[in-house]
């Protein structure tokens, strides 16, 4: 049964072996709110995980950066999936 009062963020404690297992888990969003907490408690507290946790950041912009939706060209598409078939990995 709750009392209508929302429970205040909390949270999780967070060490430096943490924040490497969870970096890009942290980075994409994907963590709750009380570890996200953590996580931004430590870095800020933490200069060497604060480093790595920007070295990930600037690496994922960095391959952002240079993704682009442009579709294969028919002839290659073609070549590889004659590839694929011929080696067996395709149906």
């Amino acid at each position: 049964m709750t009392d209508g009062h929302a429970r205040p963020l909390t949270a999780a404690p967070v060490l430096c072996g943490d924040v490497r297992a969870l970096d890009w888990e942290f980075l994409d969003g994907e963590l709750d709110d009380e570890r996200t907490a953590g996580v931004r408690l430590h870095v800020a507290a933490c200069p060497p995980c604060r480093a790595r946790l920007e070295g990930a950041r600037s690496f994922l912009r960095a391959v952002l950066g240079t993704w682009h939706s442009d579709a294969a060209p028919p002839a290659l598409r073609q070549r590889v999936t004659s590839s694929l078939r011929a080696q067996g990995l395709l149906a």
